[in-house]
């Protein structure tokens, strides 16, 4: 018996058996079984073939699988290696961004006054040159903005009619700016970066091929700042433009240049790999530098020589010791001395704002030192004994910190401005004993010129000026409450009354005398002929005799007779500034205009007395409410002479200016009145005279820039009480005001504060300023950085660096 197994589609199929090994049984079924058994190996032989095509499908699938496993693998290598290259190129660019940083802070202190140096010094990067006049800072703006020839390039700006920060507070209410045409090829649009960028400046750069390549030949200087803030600069793989932007004028003594990034660009190339990073400049990203004849009214005492005028006859010392004393006095604002401060053994003064001095050592009376600078030693005198810090004191504010702590020391009991958050500590930023020096103006041309144009310049011997705030009968302000005094609507004037004489100058000439000696066959001038100007027939001439030139000179001697006629002239104005003019024996309705726009300046050849309203019921506390306004509120005046003017009453305003600690106090004062007082000689002195009251008021900015300003009378006169002075005073020397010690002394006492709105805007028209041109960097006042930039974008492609 056989048993075959059939394995059909259907699976294993039922045995079968058949029995014996002859023919089957049943022989008319022979054929079928036959047709059976082809079939079955027909079935077989597909069904090997489907296996042969399964196993090789399989196979085919297994070798795809172990393809698509061996690409991933490749392809995953092969990202993760381009992922550290783009990482590696983003760090070049990065490490190229911080250069440029680096590169912007190179040229910030480029454009920087001064820099720190060695030993605690400093070096000057920008530095006027001496003898630059306004006119030529002008010329520089426009030339800066690329429009030197267009007569009036300004534009009003309102940016400075509001404090821009706690430090950058000065209002500018007139402001003007100048952009830079980026149109216009000028080759001198930087000559006032080669004029005032100092050669030692370029030291910055380290690398020398950045440098100009000849820092002594302006054309070659301005060119190179042209190439730097015109163009693009850098390489391939970074690119910078820094540019000009505008010149603010502030005023038109004080000038802003502005300069900012443009673009800045910077790439990093690591095989395949780009990266591309681009930035601008921040809000806080404009860099620029002032330029100013700053303000003197920074202070409530400011002196060039802290010790009392000598006689001309006496013999001067530059570096003679102070002769004024400190002992009880209270300062309500900050001082200074270009000399150095004496202070009593036992002094009690107290300083409520900034304490300055500079050491100057080679002042002369009057004027500057040659140089434009004084040479200095920082020291302070104690009870006529000079302290100066020792040499391991080797910077300037470790020296400034030493004199401070030794004018403070027992026995005194000085008083210097303490730490916000510690009462018992002392604030050194308030104090400098090695301060920069601050030479005083050397001539009153602006004021001239200014009365002379819009002003009033007075004629002859000038004998009172009286001002007064009057309604239009002239009669003065009488009500005052809140610190103001009542002015009617529609009915206030602010009047100016003039007494003068006329003056006669009479010369007489001397004879011609011969003042020559014959040498080698020729004659010569002697040295007395040499020292006369020969250019005028008044004073020296040269004339020639025979066939030989011979010199001769001849003296003039003239003298002013002042007539015995007084002369008085009338005006006011009202809130219009049209000045008028009443005619002598006349009245106001008969008034003709003097000036169409009154700018307040009034100039004399001197000015005997100057006083306001008289007192009310004979007042002697000095009371506020008994000394009727010399100012009406809209006036604002300023009172020059060559010679002296004598103060003769009380001189205040129509509303009381805060004094310094009112403005520091909880709540602070706010009051802020428009009209304001100067007061200047420039050849004479400021004299405090004998007709004024006990405890006399002035609310003025006053300014003695040769003489002094003193009491008439100071070591005779009986004790007045105090000269009140709400505003500031700078003199050449020291004037003496009383006399202390034992007894009752004699004079006045000081009692001074400052009025803080002198520095903010509000000063007395054409008002002195240093004839020192002052650079400061907007890091004096402000956090403003070249080199603040914020990224803009990260891209691998799309950047030119053309």
């Amino acid at each position: 018996m056989v048993t075959e197994a059939i394995v059909g589609s259907g699976g294993p199929q039922p045995n079968r058996q058949f029995v014996g090994s002859g023919p089957c049984p049943g022989a008319s079924r022979g054929g079928h079984l036959s047709s059976q058994l082809a079939s079955m190996r027909r079935y077989e032989a597909n069904q090997g073939a489907s296996m042969i095509v399964v196993v090789m499908f399989t196979l085919i699938l297994l070798a795809g699988i172990l393809a698509a496993t061996l690409r991933l693998s490749l392809s995953s290598r092969q990202s993760t290696a381009d992922q550290a290259a783009t990482l590696q190129a983003q760090y070049v660019a990065e490490s190229q961004m911080a250069m440029i940083t680096r590169r912007l802070q190179d040229y910030q202190k480029l454009l920087t006054a001064e820099i720190p140096g060695p030993n605690g010094g400093s070096i000057t990067q920008l530095q006027v040159p001496p003898g630059t006049t306004v006119a030529d800072l002008e010329t520089y703006a426009k030339q800066f903005c690329n429009k030197a020839s267009v007569t009036n390039p300004w534009a009003a700006t309102s940016a400075y009619a509001a404090a821009r920060s706690t430090l950058d507070d000065q209002l500018y209410p007139d402001a003007k700016e100048c952009v830079v045409d980026t149109t216009v090829n000028n080759a001198d649009q930087f000559s006032v970066l080669a004029d005032l960028v100092t050669p030692q400046a370029y030291n910055v750069l380290e690398d020398a091929t950045e440098r100009p390549s000849d820092i002594n030949d302006p054309a070659t200087v301005k060119a190179w700042w042209k190439t730097l803030l015109t163009t693009d600069i850098g390489t391939t793989n970074w690119r910078l433009g820094v540019r000009a932007l505008r010149v603010v004028q502030l005023s038109p003594t004080v000038y802003r240049f502005f300069f900012g990034v443009q673009n800045a660009r910077a790439r990093g190339i690591v095989g395949n790999a780009t990266r591309v990073m681009t930035a601008s400049r921040a809000n806080d990203g404009e860099w620029w530098f002032q330029i100013e004849l700053p303000s003197l009214l920074e202070d409530v005492l400011m002196t060039n020589h802290h010790r009392s005028q000598p006689p001309s006859s006496s013999n001067y010392d530059p570096a003679g010791a102070p002769s004024v004393n400190f002992t009880d006095q209270r300062f309500d604002g900050s001082i200074h001395t270009n000399e150095k401060f004496l202070f009593d053994t036992n002094a009690s003064a107290q300083f409520l704002e900034r304490v300055s001095s500079v050491g100057c050592t080679d002042l002369p009376r009057d004027g500057r030192p040659a140089s434009g600078d004084c040479a200095k030693t920082a020291g302070v005198y104690i009870g006529n004994v000079l302290q100066t810090p020792p040499s391991t004191e080797d910077t300037n504010a470790k020296r400034s910190k030493w004199i401070t702590d030794k004018v403070a020391a027992s026995p005194r009991t000085v008083g210097f401005v303490k730490m916000p958050d510690d009462s018992t500590q002392i604030n050194y930023s308030k104090v400098n004993f090695t301060a920069d020096y601050k030479p005083l103006p050397e001539n009153a041309s602006d004021q001239m010129a200014a009365a002379n144009s819009a002003g009033l310049s007075l004629s002859g011997q000038v004998d009172s000026v009286e001002l007064k705030a009057a309604n239009g009968s002239g009669t003065p302000l009488s009500s005052y409450a809140n610190s103001k005094w009542a002015e009617a609507s529609g009915d206030i004037y602010q009047y100016i009354t003039v007494k003068r004489r006329e003056v006669t100058r009479n010369c007489t000439t001397s004879n011609w005398q011969q003042q020559d000696y014959w040498s080698w066959f020729k004659y010569y001038p002697t040295q007395t002929y040499v020292d006369w100007p020969s250019s005028d027939p008044e004073t020296g001439t040269s004339l020639k005799t025979y066939t030989k030139p011979h010199y001769y000179v001849r003296t003039v001697t003239c003298q002013n007779t002042a007539s015995n006629t007084v002369i008085t002239d009338e005006y006011r104005y009202g809130p219009d500034m049209v000045l008028k003019k009443k005619p002598a024996g006349g009245t106001w309705a008969q008034a003709t205009t003097f000036q169409d726009n009154f700018n307040g300046v009034i100039y004399g050849q001197n000015m005997t007395n100057v006083s306001g309203p008289a007192r009310i019921s004979g007042d002697t506390t000095g009371a506020l409410d008994k000394a009727p306004p010399a100012l009406a509120s809209f006036a604002k005046i300023t009172l020059a002479a060559s010679g002296d003017i004598g103060i003769a009453s009380d001189l205040t305003v129509s509303e009381t200016p805060c004094t310094f600690s009112e403005t520091k106090a909880t709540p602070p004062c706010t009051r802020n009145p428009g009209n304001v007082l100067g007061i200047y000689s420039q050849n004479g002195n400021v004299i405090v005279r004998t007709t004024t009251p006990r405890n006399v008021n002035v609310h003025a900015a006053i300014m003695a820039s040769t003489g002094q300003a003193t009491v008439e009378n100071y070591n005779s006169r009986p004790q007045s009480g105090s000269v009140k002075l709400i505003g500031s005073l700078i003199e050449n020397w020291y004037g003496a005001f009383g006399t202390y010690g034992s007894g009752s002394g004699t004079g006045y006492g000081r009692d001074f504060t400052y009025d803080t709105r002198l520095n903010k805007g509000t000063t007395p028209p054409f008002f002195p300023v240093s004839p020192r041109w002052n650079v400061k960097p907007a890091s004096a006042v402000s956090t403003n950085s070249l080199s603040s930039i914020v990224p803009l974008t990260t891209s691998s492609r799309g950047i030119s660096f053309q």
